[in-house]
This record gives structure tokens, C-alpha cells and sequence, in this order.
């Protein structure tokens, strides 16, 4: 079934990455930061988890500026880059569920494979080797 992550607050790290998981993000527009750190306290973001933020972000720069620059971005920002879809509380969040009817897009029993299918190349960068290990993050 569809997923939406609601960003009442603060995502930093490896809350950006749980939030970039979900298949909609809703952030509030005056409280909190989306903010990939990682270039400024050394960390590499793993390459499956770059990947899926890389996919999952529409603009073109969205990329660069949440992950090469570091910045900490607003719900305004973060709207505007393509990285959150709306920008409220729950009560938006509800509104994006029933204006894009998600409830019902699982239903039919295929989203999972849709969603496996559009993202295959994101999954496989989860997997090493022949033997399907996991890979270490």
C-alpha cells in the first residue's frame, strides 16, 4: 500500500533516509529541517540508500543540495525541489490520501509489484553478490 511520511519536525540523517523510503512526504512548512548532514560531519550516505534519495527527488538539484551542500531546508525548500509533495500537518496529509484516493491503490493486490518494478534498480543496489546477501550498512 502507498506510504506517506509526516514531517512534523526536524528530519536529519537518517530520518531523511525513512522519510525518503515512504512513497509521499508532507512536511510542516514553519517548524523543522530536511537536512542530509552527512557532508559536513564526514559520514558516507550508503550507496543503496543515495541511490533511492537520488531517485526520489524531482529537481535536478535536489540532490546536490540536500546531500553535496548540507543544506537544511524548509517545508518551502523542500516543496519547491521536489523532495516533499505538501506541506502541512495531518490534516493536509489526509487530504493528500483521499484527493489521490491511496486508500483504494492497493486494493487491487499489484501496487507492491508496481512499486518493486519502479524502483528494481534501487532494490538491487540492497543485494551483493550471487547469494543475495543484504548489503552492510
Amino acid at each position: 500500500m502507498p506510504t506517506i511520511a509526516l514531517l512534523n519536525g526536524h528530519a536529519f540523517g537518517a530520518g531523511v533516509f525513512i522519510a525518503m523510503a515512504a512513497d509521499y512526504r508532507v512536511q510542516n512548512p514553519s517548524r523543522g529541517f530536511f537536512c542530509l548532514p552527512e557532508v559536513d560531519i564526514g559520514l558516507r550516505i550508503p550507496p543503496p540508500i543515495a541511490t533511492m534519495i537520488r531517485r526520489k527527488m524531482a529537481h535536478p538539484h535536489a540532490y546536490r543540495t540536500a546531500a553535496l551542500e548540507g543544506k537544511r531546508l524548509g517545508g518551502k525548500e523542500a516543496l519547491d525541489l521536489g523532495i516533499v509533495d505538501v506541506l502541512g500537518g495531518m490534516e493536509e496529509c489526509v487530504g493528500l490520501i483521499e484527493e489521490r484516493g491511496l486508500v483504494a491503490k492497493s486494493e487491487g493486490g499489484v501496487y507492491g509489484v508496481l512499486k518493486r518494478d519502479a524502483y528494481s534498480d534501487v532494490l538491487e543496489g540492497f543485494e551483493v553478490g550471487k547469494e543475495g546477501e543484504k548489503a552492510k550498512l
